[in-house]
């Protein structure tokens, strides 16, 4: 196992505290999983677009990001 050192802001470090707390478990452990997730997941994204080779232009990811500030509820596109 390896230690890594992260730096968070105050409200972020308060938020991950709290969220610990409620699960009766300590900051690190939380953030540990959280990270592992993070890297399961990227990992199976990069494994499905190495497999299908199927993207979004950066164009259309965008134009569905600005949808959404706006408030316009639209799927992801293809």
């Amino acid at each position: 196992m390896t230690t890594l050192s992260v730096m968070v802001d105050d409200e972020t470090a308060a938020r991950l505290n709290t969220i610990a707390a409620s699960r009766h478990e300590n900051t690190e452990r939380l953030i540990a999983e959280v990270l592992k997730a993070f890297a399961d997941s990227d990992s199976a994204r990069w494994e499905e677009y190495e497999q299908t080779g199927i993207s979004i232009s950066n164009k259309d990811a965008i134009a569905w990001i600005e949808a959404l500030e706006r408030g316009e509820n639209l799927p992801c596109p293809t």
